[in-house]
């Protein structure tokens, strides 16, 4: 299955806010307005669309929940995609 992936953010711009958590917001050109959180517990979390998803835990990049898929690069940018939905 292949995924359009869509960058959100850096996790060196969040590491620098010295903050456990920042909220933030992207304009995707086809898809309008996008909400998301960037955590730091155990390791870097992503809340996006009532999913808290936790990619690069216990060694799994990229990681799905139930509509998003969630991943970091060699950059440290998070990237963020939509499953398409099942019939």
């Amino acid at each position: 299955m292949q995924v359009d992936g869509y960058k959100i953010a850096n996790l060196n711009d969040f590491d620098a806010l010295g903050v456990p958590q920042a909220y933030y917001e992207v304009d995707l050109q086809y898809l309008g307005k996008l909400s998301f959180m960037i955590c730091k517990w155990i390791d870097y979390g992503v809340l996006v669309n009532k999913e808290l998803i936790f990619p690069g835990l216990n060694d799994v990049n990229p990681r799905a929940m139930k509509n998003n898929v969630i991943w970091f690069d060699d950059d440290r940018n998070v990237w963020w995609g939509q499953l398409p939905d099942e019939d």
